[in-house]
């Protein structure tokens, strides 16, 4: 029988499987005139078999090339797979910044690779908590059977200082006052000043604790009241609360912010105010609240759904003194954590299957800038111009410039 010509296999899913079946050494194999005796196919490299250009054979590196030019930028084909068509966007891909074979070491926005600056990448970052002073953040690593207290200078990053050690790891990180540090430890809130010096024992049995202005609010769970002490004068108030969950907020400029149950722990209220007396209701809410920040203006929160496949939910709202109805910024299954910078930016980190990273978002523009990362950022913080988060395994903390992932 003669030969019928050269028949290249096509990036279809037709010949695709039609490849799948056949025996394993014959992979990536073509069909070039009758089938051998042993079942195989000859190779495209092989000239006589494709009867080359003049026999109806087609290169498939020719083919390759073709259809890669076809590519538009920033969609290239990276993997050099004929399956494949333009599969790699080098705008956000870690492994193809800004073009193919280009592995970015910290976050890849716009095809720029933007490097993470490397803080404590040999501790491992215990889920306690991170909060900051004017000055510092505060944080806890592990230690084996134990952890530390540690702060870094928010404006000098070298340093890293030790604050406390023999800590136990069951410790959560509560708030920051006007000259110390609370936490909670197995037996109840403690504190410490900036140094690490004078710790001391509150008398407060709970984990919703708050320190706005020169007052350190904090919820009775046994009388079913919110409490306030007045650091440096003998005073304590109380007001009654019901819930059977309390979180404490401060806005930056002392608004104290209030989120409790509403009927089920599948709804939440939100409530405002300057003081004990003056909370007003704000808002009400399905889902739970999961993480809240507060700007000059604004509140933002994320809410997650009370389902087996929860969504997020982010809201803005603007709430003193004149209360607006909140926002949808965004909703995404694969928000983890948030935070707000300068200018009302909000910088989320997202988890997906296939890629982890950074986004950054505008009430007006949800998806504003979006980085793929080599780690999975967690417990945002924005402080002095920088973005600082620990990577989501607890491997270390980093931070990255925020202007610069707009350059």
């Amino acid at each position: 029988m003669e030969s019928t010509g050269c028949h290249r296999i096509v990036a279809s899913l037709q010949v695709a499987l039609v490849a799948a079946l056949l025996p394993g050494a014959c992979r990536g194999l073509t069909l070039c005139g009758d089938p051998p005796a042993d079942g195989c196919l000859a190779p495209m490299t092989d000239a006589a078999a494709s009867g080359g250009s003049g026999a109806g054979g087609v290169s498939s590196d020719a083919g390759a090339a073709e259809d890669a030019s076809s590519c538009q930028p920033p969609a290239l084909d990276c993997d050099g797979s004929p399956l494949t068509q333009c599969e790699t966007q080098t705008s956000t891909d870690v492994r193809h910044c800004g073009a193919c074979n280009t592995p970015c070491s910290g976050a890849c926005g716009r095809g720029r690779c933007n490097d993470f600056e490397s803080i404590t990448a040999e501790s491992i970052v215990v889920e306690a908590g991170m909060i900051q002073s004017t000055d510092f953040l505060y944080f806890f690593v592990d230690q084996g059977e134990r952890a530390a207290l540690e702060r870094v200078d928010k404006r000098a990053p070298e340093r890293v200082t030790t604050v406390l050690e023999n800590l136990n790891k069951s410790n959560v990180l509560l708030t920051v006052g006007v000259d110390r540090v609370y936490y909670l430890d197995i037996d109840g809130v403690w504190s410490i000043d900036f140094l690490g010096q004078e710790r001391r024992y509150e008398n407060i049995d709970t984990d919703a604790v708050l320190a706005v202005g020169s007052w350190l609010y904090w919820f009775d769970w046994d009388a079913q009241e919110l409490r306030r002490r007045h650091l440096s004068l003998d005073l304590v108030e109380s007001t009654p609360l019901l819930a059977s969950d309390v979180q404490l907020h401060h806005r930056r400029d002392g608004i104290l912010v209030v989120i409790t149950p509403y009927e089920d722990e599948a709804s939440y209220e939100l409530h405002a105010g300057d003081g004990l007396e003056d909370l007003q209701l704000l808002t009400r809410g399905q889902g739970e609240v999961v993480q809240l920040h507060a700007a000059e203006q604004e509140l933002y929160w994320l809410v997650q759904d009370a389902s087996d496949s929860p969504a997020t939910r982010l809201y803005m709202a603007v709430h003193w003194p004149e209360f607006e109805a909140p926002t949808l910024v965004t909703t995404d299954a694969a928000f983890t954590s948030f935070a707000v910078g300068d200018g009302g930016l909000i910088y989320s980190a997202f988890e997906r299957s296939l890629a982890e990273g950074l986004r950054v978002s505008t009430p007006d523009a949800p998806h504003l800038l979006e980085l793929e990362s080599e780690h999975a950022p967690h417990l945002l913080q924005f402080a002095a111009g920088y973005l600082w988060f620990t990577d989501f395994l607890g491997h270390g903390l980093f931070r990255v410039d925020a202007d610069g992932l707009f350059e």
